[in-house]
């Protein structure tokens, strides 16, 4: 494929993270975040007494002559006036603190019908991506703002053990997407020439694509190459990418998996699209993710699986699985049958038939490199249930699925999204005229990381040591 790179344009200065190299002291600008807040509301009444001097008179009871300058004492007309005020004041704070307590609650399960105002659209799509070196690594996650526009925030690593705050979040000028379209990150490994690239479906319906590096001096968004080749996407506007690859549906409603195009625009020899296992029908209002299913893509005479899964219209999860076979026609026609025969060897057990979500529901994945240093990948799937609790299923090692509801997800906004990190690698074989150190999936912790919403937030997890732990919240502050 004949790749046309459009002439850069310029969409305005990233003002957020200054681009450093490996020697370069790092430049993250960022503020720590709080605890999300808890929203108390209790009734309080005030009652103003007036209060006159009374002269206790000295004369009988049961007088009835007129005192024009001396009252009685209080008569019992007073003490009740008193002691109905007494009640009414006990009633209001015992309701106030029963509401209070009820309304705390709630702000703490992530009550999404009153959300904190913040730059962050509810139900904004999220797309994140990542690069990382031996001594530092680099995030970088997008949403729209509550106007549709997509802004961005890039956090550098720089100390493995601990994380760096978020810089506040840039908008990237001169972008459009639809409305309804979905945002795809992704990574494009070429050592000091790595760039991000943001995929989104624009207003005539057709693929277009942004792209900054960090590594620049000045860092901007300029055109990316995608635009030139003509994808037309579905009107749902729904789509993924990794590497070189993005996926979505066309105007037919059919599966495509196309190159991205770009500087270094590589082929594959063949490929095919086929369902894991089991048929998939996939619904119109799915949104997709793609995954690999090996550490290393790289290599010149082997099958490598993509898994790309889908909602289909039942409301369960289902994967296709894209095989592509070698690279540069290293693979003779006689060998690609017998490759396209092996099984899927990340998933030796059928994709689980048993994920269920609200039809158009939020559910992502990622995959991270096996511990016993085979190419098999763990996979880890992220869905929300009907409950708004964030459940995961997983197939690591033990070449099972297993579920479970980590507390550390539970109550997400009803209308989130959610996205997980895959860690980049490089997308083709490249020799050592090329690169030295070409990139491989690991298992680096430090990378396992997924973001939804949560009162508005956007929350960042991480799974540390089998658990998920709450690390930031975005943006951390308003500015």
């Amino acid at each position: 494929m004949e790749h046309r790179i459009q002439s850069p344009h310029d969409y305005g200065e990233w003002s957020g993270l200054e681009a450093v190299r490996d020697n370069e002291a790092p430049q993250a600008v960022g503020h720590g975040y709080d605890e999300t807040p808890q929203v108390l509301s209790h009734g309080s009444n005030e009652h103003q007494h007036q209060h006159s001097s009374l002269e206790q008179s000295t004369s009988s009871p049961d007088s009835h002559e007129p005192h024009p300058e001396k009252t009685t004492a209080a008569g019992p007309w007073w003490r009740r006036r008193r002691y109905i005020a007494i009640i009414v004041v006990t009633v209001a704070l015992v309701i106030g603190g029963i509401l209070g307590g009820v309304l705390g609650a709630r702000a703490a399960e992530g009550s999404d019908s009153t959300p904190p105002p913040t730059s962050v659209a509810r139900g904004s799509p999220l797309a994140v991506t990542s690069y990382s070196t031996r001594s530092w690594d680099e995030i970088i996650l997008a949403f729209k703002d509550n106007e549709g526009n997509p802004k961005y925030s890039i956090r550098r690593n720089r100390n493995r053990n601990r994380n760096s705050p978020w810089p506040p979040p840039q908008t990237i000028r001169g972008v459009a997407p639809l409305e309804q379209s979905r945002l795809a990150l992704s990574t494009q490994a070429y050592g000091a020439n790595t760039s991000y690239t943001l995929f989104y479906v624009n207003e005539t319906s057709f693929i277009n694509s942004v792209n900054i590096s960090t590594f620049d001096s000045n860092p901007k968004w300029r055109d990316g190459a995608v635009g030139a080749e003509g994808y037309q996407a579905s009107e749902t506007g729904s789509l993924s990418a990794y590497g070189p690859w993005i996926v979505y549906r066309n105007g037919l409603s059919s599966l495509r998996i196309r190159h991205a195009g770009g500087a270094r625009g590589h082929r594959n020899d063949s490929s095919t699209a086929h369902a894991a296992y089991n048929s998939v029908v996939p619904s119109a209002a799915s949104k997709w993710v793609m995954v690999p299913l090996l550490t290393n893509s790289t290599s010149l005479k082997q099958r490598f699986d993509w898994a790309v899964i889908c909602q289909q219209e039942d409301g369960t999860l289902g994967a296709y699985v894209w095989t592509q076979i070698g690279w540069y026609g290293s693979i003779a026609e006689s060998e690609e049958d017998e490759l396209l025969e092996e099984p899927i060897r990340s998933w030796p057990q059928s994709f689980p038939d048993n994920i269920t979500i609200p039809m158009g529901g939020a559910f992502s994945a990622f995959v991270t490199a096996r511990s016993n240093g085979s190419e098999l990948v763990n996979t880890y799937i992220l869905y929300q249930d009907e409950d708004r609790h964030i459940k995961q299923a997983w197939m690591d090692d033990s070449e099972e699925w297993q579920f479970s509801s980590p507390e550390a997800l539970r109550y997400a906004d009803e209308d989130t999204d959610i996205a997980c990190l895959t860690m980049s690698m490089s997308p083709t074989h490249l020799d050592a005229d090329d690169w030295r150190f070409p990139v491989f999936l690991s298992a680096d912790i430090n990378l396992q990381r997924c973001f939804f919403q949560r009162g508005g937030y956007i929350i960042e997890v991480s799974r540390v040591d089998n658990e998920w732990r709450e690390t930031a919240r975005i943006p951390d502050e308003e500015s």
